[in-house]
């Protein structure tokens, strides 16, 4: 409390279940002064649409058989995270702004780019049906997310 968060926005980020996201979307509450109410519903809308934390949960669950292989795993699941990020920050920029509505941006960033979220889908059921995984897929994952926020 002592670097100015006030106490509202400690309780809603009490209830944000892996808090490593918090800083980046105290950040967009600042930059965008959206209540942060708001902002964490549209992170975990976008994470359900994108089956996200199966998707984190599944490359976690990954056997690794050197530190440089584990290394790369975080790596690349950090990308994920800043891919989440950055679709975030584009579902507000262009719909959450212009109606102030969860849901309807959800609605309206999906329909939108309705292609590229079956194709990103597609790779995510590759990566939880296929045992033999591996880092291209995750590399290609990074990829089709990409053009979510385009």
């Amino acid at each position: 409390m002592k670097q100015g968060l006030k106490s509202e926005f400690a309780e809603k980020l009490a209830r944000i279940k892996f808090l490593i996201f918090a800083p980046s979307l105290i950040e967009i509450h600042k930059k965008t002064k959206i209540d942060l109410s708001h902002i964490v519903k549209l992170y975990f809308l976008i994470e359900d649409k994108l089956e996200l934390r199966n998707v984190r949960r599944n490359i976690l669950n990954w056997k690794f058989y050197t530190m440089s292989q584990e290394s790369s795993i975080s790596i690349l699941v950090d990308n994920l995270t800043n891919e989440h990020l950055r679709i975030l920050d584009h579902l507000i920029h262009s719909y959450f702004l212009k109606n102030n509505d969860e849901n309807l941006s959800i609605h309206s960033w999906h329909k939108e780019h309705l292609d590229y979220i079956e194709n990103y889908l597609e790779v995510v059921r590759k990566i939880h049906y296929n045992s033999e995984i591996d880092y291209s897929h995750i590399i290609l994952l990074i990829d089709r997310m990409n053009k979510l926020y385009k």
